[in-house]
């Protein structure tokens, strides 16, 4: 399976296509600060990702993020901004706070953040190459997810050995 990952200096965000459940999973770290990113190398940036908040998108909703990163790519205006995905648990009987997923131009680019109570993680700025990336995943994996059709076999098919026998015998007449 493949991820996409984009970091930040504000967090990160990895993108996640699960082909069972018909869902890709966005995850959301912060980055390691204080005393952790003194220890650091300078430019070596690590994220807290045992304590990343994830959302799982379905189809329709996935396609949101990457109608909008192909809108912008085509110099597009998206008119309503901020865009706001939001998940209750609650609504179907699961644990857990809301979490609502929202992208927002901020001044040299955009930013998506994932807010969970009082938990936010913001990832920006989004530049054309993020949304690029965004964009490529999407158009792969979207198709991954969606609901494999399931044909019947056609009506020739069907048929018992007996009646193509007869076909056969009738075509033997002429």
């Amino acid at each position: 399976m493949s991820v996409l990952t984009i970091y930040k200096k504000s967090g990160a965000m990895r993108l996640a296509p699960d082909s069972i459940r018909g869902l890709i999973f966005v995850s959301f770290a912060k980055p390691i600060g204080g005393e952790r990113q003194e220890k650091l190398q300078k430019g070596e940036r690590r994220y807290l990702w045992d304590e990343k908040i994830t959302i799982s998108l379905n189809r329709n909703e996935a396609s949101i993020l990457g109608a909008f990163a192909r809108r912008i790519l085509a110099g597009g205006e998206i008119k309503k901004l901020p865009i706001e995905i939001t998940h209750t648990p609650g609504k179907f009987g699961r644990k857990g706070e809301d979490k609502t997923l929202k992208i927002a131009k901020v001044d040299d680019g955009f930013s998506i953040d994932i807010i969970s109570g009082k938990e936010k993680v913001s990832v920006y700025p989004l530049g054309y190459s993020d949304l690029y990336l965004i964009d490529v995943f999407l158009s792969r994996y979207i198709p991954e997810i969606l609901p494999k059709p399931t044909f019947s076999p056609p009506a020739e098919a069907t048929k018992t050995k007996a009646e193509i026998e007869e076909v056969e015998e009738e075509a033997d007449i002429f």
